[in-house]
């Protein structure tokens, strides 16, 4: 279903959890940009947008690079439309005592704590009680993009066996971000991109949209 910017798509609160492209008002959902309503297995509903642009939701859990230190915060690149913000005290395992001094060009694995209306979005690196994301720095690594919805079918889809296959041949540790940006921490490039080209085609759902492999 096509749905355009302020169009409502539904007029009672549901229990799906709303994804990127919709937010509340007045108790109705409504589209915040434009594309094609998606519903995924019942349990979340979000819009794809029509452009490649990374449009975030809370709670997802986005791969940014540092593009500017602050006093109190940093500016993230996760792809949106503007930049996000990391307080220095909200990556896991700092204190006032010892805060965070990461510099420009860092890769950070976050997840989206708040998105206002204006569409300003507020990142944390800490850690839930109840499960570990690996939130936090990424050191060492290659940093590849795909589309969006590439990235959200690896999240939603178990790919458990395939990675136990990959990882009798390879050595290598893998962070999808919803923003459809990868980590991989490997010996070489080609092997990230075999990788990932393996990943992507167990989906069988798109090719993988290979924009090169950059160096964390």
């Amino acid at each position: 279903m096509r749905v355009l910017p302020g169009e409502c798509t539904a007029s009672e609160i549901c229990d799906l959890k709303i994804g990127g492209g919709l937010r509340y008002l007045d108790g109705d959902l409504i589209s915040t940009i434009s594309g094609t309503l998606e519903y995924h297995d019942g349990v979340s509903t979000s819009v794809e947008g029509l452009t490649r642009q990374y449009c975030p939701a809370v709670g997802d859990s986005a791969l940014g690079c540092i593009t500017a230190v602050h006093a109190d915060c940093y500016s993230i690149n996760t792809g949106g439309s503007s930049l996000a913000t990391l307080p220095h005290l909200s990556i896991s395992s700092r204190t006032k005592h010892s805060p965070a001094k990461l510099k420009t060009g860092a890769v950070v694995h976050a997840s989206v704590q708040r998105v206002n209306h204006l569409g300003e979005v507020a990142l944390t690196c800490v850690e839930e009680k109840s499960c570990s994301r690996g939130l936090g720095v990424l050191n060492e690594g290659f940093i590849t993009r795909c589309s969006s919805k590439l990235a959200r079918n690896m999240l939603a889809y178990s790919l458990e066996s395939a990675l136990g296959i990959l990882g009798r041949s390879v050595s290598f540790e893998i962070t999808i971000g919803h923003n459809g940006r990868l980590w991989i921490a490997t010996s070489t490039r080609q092997q990230a991109f075999l990788i990932v080209k393996a990943l992507s085609s167990r989906l069988r759902r798109e090719p993988l949209i290979h924009t090169g492999f950059t160096p964390a």
